[in-house]
């Protein structure tokens, strides 16, 4: 079973070289349009500072109307059968891998025994905004694929259906959430990997995400609770059901109609909070509790439910509950919720569901509006937060205001840090900020931002090195507050290093000088570039460009970006300006390579691919870019139909990294394409899955991601970069005079 198990995925990770390499002529695939450069974020919008303003966009000429077009007939929504799926799209499904620029929410849970199986209704929420991110096209398709993978490996069931949306018709229906996609599965009782993924082919945007849960025999005697199901607002998304599912009674009166119960809810602090839950076998009167354990699961808190109601659920022996509880005394962020009985035994089983806890309802309660781009994680509650802050300030009228109490507690801050007192500087500055923007809220971000900015200014003016040291402060209290979740502090830091970096290269445009500030931006992007919306991190890692054009990480990160958003030749510019100050950045050759070969330029991909494994200094490159680079090189050399020099590229890459698993793979179906069956019976006998280190089995994951461990290598040495300006600090300090720094 296990052999097989590996035949078949290394039949789904190898097979479209093979396909390719038998298309002689075929012609290659047309590149996908690239997205219009995302527009910055601007303080006018968000409450922060903005010190400059761009001007407006010219007029357009008036154009003599169309004629409308005929009116739009059928359905404006359809579900196709997908057909079948691309090998690669397979693999990544069996891969285990998550990610991806389409963000979505997924819930599974059983509900009901029919013979030997279980039904597993399944919910994906798509977010619209990404979705719709790039489509310039109608309609709109959405491939929706679920594979159930067995605790042998193998799969159990599978569903690959493609929503169709007449975007004509329900463009904005499907911006203002997203779409709510719902399956079914038919599984018997025992533990499961759902491995999901959704794919705009137009876009060839793509989400992946995983999912472990196990489907209960349903046994007489055995209490069982499934996983909570909380209510979404009116319209929150275009509901889509299955084709399958149509033909079958509902599992669940709670999943009959369209008010179907949220993959991914919102729980606000202090807030009476009311859920359904499906019970089997589960006496009336038994005390129950929900148990919220972070993502880690570490328990965080337990709260009493109060039972409201208890109906049939159209199921035998199953019931639905209707209950309520108020969260408290917890941190904003993730959480996995779960109905428990105190003190039960092996006769009962329960089951969770992933939702977010925010301390303001802002609106609505679909995830996707509280983590914008990401799709869920550490930052959600934070996003919450933004929102609440932006919603405040732009609510208050502007007035004049009185800063000079604000710029002296300010100055008083600055000459406890110019006195080497960092931490009593850092403590007197969030005091103030936290007081003016959340305690007193009588200040708005803007506010104080030109209070604190005109401060600076003095400063700079007098001694130009003096701000270094303000901004290593601004940017320890930028994580500082991260690590409390208060996102209005933080982004407030987070803008101020912006202005203050911009203040400083004003005054002392050297090139040393623009050096140091592209490392105080790109240390900040440490902190959110691995989940910030791209707009964001595109900002970021520009802004750190501006100042040093020859920034290697920032170019690798525009890199990632581009290439993430299938934007190859992007990538392709900014991997070439590294490699034309940096000919050896081995990571950076290996990626120019991949997106050559994604634009047809295959021999120079080749040549590129053959230099990194060639290259005697690549023995000191991380496990991952020599795994990447082997497997890359031996799929493309067979796509260009070199059997004989895929071969000898495999078989060298297993020499230099012989533990690892997918090279394994590909060379024995290469031997088995030779028809040299016992020597790939051989190879395949011989990989061990599971025990390989985890260089290997993380190297597309780490492909894929923002590099933060560089981001982090930027900001080493600011520290001492500042404490050497602290006698300019002090300089500047002194010499302040009647109220002025």
């Amino acid at each position: 079973m296990l052999m097989e198990s590996l035949r078949r995925t290394a039949v789904l990770l190898f097979l479209p070289s093979l396909l390719a390499a038998q298309q002689q002529g075929a012609p290659p695939p047309a590149n996908p349009p690239a997205s219009p450069p995302a527009a910055e974020e601007t303080g006018a919008a968000t409450g922060q500072l903005v010190l400059e303003a761009a001007p407006p966009a010219a007029a357009a000429p008036a154009l003599q109307e169309p004629a409308p077009p005929p009116a739009p007939t059928g359905p404006p929504i359809r579900v196709l059968r997908t057909g079948g799926l691309k090998m690669e799209t397979a693999a990544l499904l069996l891969s285990g891998q998550q990610g991806g620029p389409l963000p979505f929410a997924l819930l599974a849970f059983p509900v009901e025994k029919q013979g030997e199986r279980v039904r597993v209704p399944v919910l994906v929420e798509v977010d619209g905004s990404a979705l719709l991110d790039e489509q310039q096209t109608s309609p709109l398709h959405l491939e929706v694929s679920l594979y159930a993978i067995g605790g042998a490996g193998n799969v159990q069931a599978s569903l690959m259906e493609t929503v169709e949306v007449d975007l004509g018709r329900m463009e904005q229906e499907v911006q203002r959430g997203g779409i709510k996609f719902v399956g079914e599965l038919d599984l018997l009782p025992g533990d499961y990997s759902l491995r999901a993924l959704v794919r705009n082919p137009a876009t060839e945007n793509i989400g992946l995400r995983v999912l472990s849960f196990t489907v209960p025999p349903f046994e007489a005697g055995v209490r069982t609770v499934m996983a909570p199901m909380f209510s979404e607002r009116s319209g929150a998304w275009v509901p889509v059901r299955a084709l399958a599912s149509r033909n079958r009674p509902a599992p669940l009166k709670a999943l009959a109609g369209d008010d179907l119960p949220a993959a991914r809810p919102i729980l606000v602090l202090d807030r009476d909070m009311s859920f359904q839950v499906a019970a089997h076998q589960l006496a009336d009167g038994t005390d129950l509790r929900l148990e919220l354990r972070r993502p880690s699961g570490q328990l965080a808190a337990d709260f009493p439910l109060q039972i409201l109601g208890r109906e049939p659920a159209g199921v035998a022996g199953i019931e639905i509950l209707t209950a309520t509880f108020k969260p408290h005394g917890i941190e904003p962020g993730e959480y996995d919720l779960r109905v428990v009985i105190p003190g039960a035994g092996s006769d009962f089983r329960s089951y969770a569901t992933s939702a977010v806890v925010a301390e303001e309802e802002v609106g609505g309660r679909v995830w996707a509006e509280f983590s914008p781009g990401g799709g869920g994680g550490r930052d959600a509650a934070g996003e919450a937060a933004k929102q609440q802050a932006q919603r405040q300030a732009a609510a208050k009228p502007r007035k004049n205001v009185d800063t000079a109490p604000i710029e002296a507690a300010y100055r008083d801050a600055l000459r406890l840090l110019a006195t080497g007192d960092e931490k009593g500087a850092r403590a007197a500055v969030s005091a103030l900020e936290t007081r003016l923007l959340i305690d007193e809220q009588t200040l708005t971000a803007v506010d104080l931002g030109r209070a604190q900015y005109a401060v600076a200014r003095t400063l700079v003016q007098s001694q130009p090195e003096s701000l270094i040291p303000v901004l290593l402060l601004h940017d320890e209290l930028y994580r500082d507050y991260r690590n409390r979740n208060n996102s209005t502090l933080s982004i407030h830091a987070r803008e101020l290093v912006f202005a203050l970096a911009n203040l400083y290269t004003k005054q002392n445009n050297t090139p040393a000088a623009r050096e140091l500030a592209a490392r105080f931006i790109l240390g900040l992007a440490a902190e959110f570039a691995d989940h910030a919306p791209r707009v964001l991190r595109s900002r970021t890692f520009r802004r750190a460009l501006d100042y040093d054009p020859a920034n290697e990480t920032a170019l690798l990160c525009l890199a990632i970006d581009a290439e993430r958003n299938t934007e190859y030749e992007a990538a392709k510019d900014f991997l070439g300006k590294l490699l034309k100050k940096n000919p050896k950045h081995i990571e950076a050759k290996i990626r120019l390579a991949l997106n050559e070969s994604r634009t047809n330029r295959r021999k120079e991909a080749r040549r590129l691919f053959e230099e990194v494994v060639r290259d005697e200094s690549s023995g000191a490159a991380p496990v991952w870019v020599l795994a990447v680079a082997y497997q890359e090189l031996s799929r493309l050399l067979l796509e260009l139909g070199a059997h004989d020099d895929a071969e000898r590229v495999l078989r060298a890459g297993l020499r230099r990294l012989p533990e690892d698993e997918k090279l394994s793979l590909q060379l024995s179906m290469l031997l088995d394409l030779r028809k040299d069956r016992r020597e790939s019976r051989a190879v395949l006998e011989a990989v061990r899955p599971k025990s390989t280190p985890r260089g290997f089995d993380s190297a597309r994951r780490r492909y894929n991601e923002i590099p933060t461990e560089l981001l982090e290598k930027e900001r080493t040495g600011l520290q001492q970069s500042a404490i050497e300006r602290l006698p300019s600090l002090a300089a500047a300090a002194a010499g302040a005079k009647g109220g002025q720094a």
